[in-house]
This record gives structure tokens, C-alpha cells and sequence, in this order.
């Protein structure tokens, strides 16, 4: 859930930034919020800049500091809602069921994820020794999403998630440099010969 409020917050702020003309509060309210939102290029940069993982514009920093508030217009309260329905559409993990009261259980929906992931994390999130039951599904082939249920001991479902990707994101790294430096040695070899 607070993922979904920075999100919005951040969107929100990225909205605002797009014309440099006008001051941060007036752009939000006379921009072109669709045609900002099919720029994925601009949305990347906006938001790598907010969450401190990428170089930022002027216009970016300034908006890192300042708090998104609504100066009452009804057309700052559409577009910031244009805002917020992109932003949940277009979140790539979500949880299914949110309303479920035991943080043990959890059904994750990953959009643009299939079997690759879903058999990789699986394997290993049920090494973890807390963990009850990991599996996963596609519900359907036409739809481009992975369902994936844990059920934990004592350890919340979102910490096992947690865990098994930054096991799996080290072992993908692991195997890279292996392979790079299999490669790299193999061709050496072959200068050789």
C-alpha cells in the first residue's frame, strides 16, 4: 500500500514537471497528461530521478522536495486522477486480495512475468525453512500474468518475496560472471591456438 501512494505521489510530481514554463503548480492543471503518460522514456527518467536511481533535471529536483497539493482546481483533481488509474495499471507486482488480514499469506500477481520467473522464484523461496507452501500459476495463456502464493511460519509472505528475489537477483549475477568469464577464457584460449 505505501508502495501504491509513492507511486502516486511520483507520477503525481512527474505530471507537473513536464512543462517547464509554468510553475509547478499551475502545470499539472494545463498540461497534457495522456500525452505525457505514452512517453515511457520520460515517465523512466521522472521516476528514477524521484527514487534516487538515476541523474535528475533541475525540474526533477525541485520536485523531490516540494509536497504534491492540490490547489483546489477541479481540472488538477482530473489529471491527477489520469495520474492514478496509469499508475495502478501499469504497476508490474500487486497484491491479490490486499484485504486478507494474515501478512503469512499472500497471493502476488506479477504483470509480464511467465513461467521463467515463476518456476525460478518458487525453487527458491521454498528453500527457505520458513516457508509452508510457494507455488504458482498462469492463470490463463492469453493473459501475460504469474500468480504466485506463499504461505509462511512465522515470517510475513512479502519478507519471503523479498528474500527469494534478492537470492534469485544474486544467483542471476553469479551465473553472468561465470558465464562472462567462461566466455573471456574461451576466447583467449582460442587466440592461443
Amino acid at each position: 500500500m505505501k508502495s501504491t501512494v509513492v507511486i502516486l505521489i511520483v507520477l503525481a510530481a512527474l505530471a507537473a514537471v513536464a512543462s517547464a514554463q509554468q510553475t509547478s503548480w499551475e502545470t499539472l492543471e494545463t498540461m497534457d497528461v495522456d500525452n505525457v503518460l505514452k512517453n515511457t522514456k520520460l515517465v523512466k527518467r521522472y521516476l528514477d530521478c524521484l527514487l534516487d536511481r538515476g541523474r535528475c533535471e533541475k525540474n526533477g529536483k525541485d520536485w523531490k522536495v516540494q509536497p504534491v497539493y492540490s490547489s483546489g482546481s477541479a481540472m488538477y483533481a482530473f489529471n491527477f486522477l489520469k495520474i492514478s488509474e496509469f499508475a495502478m495499471e501499469n504497476r508490474r507486482l500487486a497484491v491479490a486480495r490486499e484485504e486478507e488480514q494474515d501478512d503469512r499469506m499472500k497471493t502476488f500477481i506479477f504483470k509480464g512475468e511467465g513461467h521463467t520467473l515463476g518456476n525460478a522464484i518458487r525453487t527458491i523461496i521454498l528453500k527457505n525453512p520458513d516457508v509452508i507452501f510457494c507455488g504458482y500459476t498462469i492463470p490463463h495463456p492469453s493473459e501475460n500474468k504469474l500468480h504466485l502464493r506463499i504461505e509462511t511460519k512465522s515470517i510475513s509472505a512479502v519478507d519471503a518475496l523479498r528474500e527469494g528475489l534478492e537470492q534469485l537477483q544474486n544467483l542471476s549475477d553469479h551465473i553472468l560472471k561465470t558465464f562472462e568469464t567462461a566466455v573471456v577464457d574461451y576466447k583467449s584460449n582460442q587466440m592461443e591456438v
